[in-house]
């Protein structure tokens, strides 16, 4: 039997969400947050002190925060 493993977002980040959207991930990398594709590409950049999706699980809508602000982004 032979096992073919393919890696689709390298382990470069600290963290990872679990329960995420289809097609992007909340990652931690140095106490940051950001969000990035199955295939690796960075979505919003990894520089929040926090993210959460907000409202419905399939929706592309964040919450994001730095130490100064807050504010609501749609990831593409």
């Amino acid at each position: 039997m032979t096992i073919q493993v393919a890696s689709l977002v390298p382990c470069t980040y600290e963290y990872f969400e679990e329960d995420t959207p289809p097609g992007f991930v909340p990652a931690m990398s140095y106490e940051q947050w950001g969000f990035v594709s199955i295939k690796n590409k960075v979505l919003l950049p990894l520089e929040y002190r926090s993210v959460q999706l907000a409202g419905l699980k399939n929706s592309s809508l964040v919450i994001v925060s730095t130490i100064e602000e807050v504010g609501v982004l749609r990831v593409k």
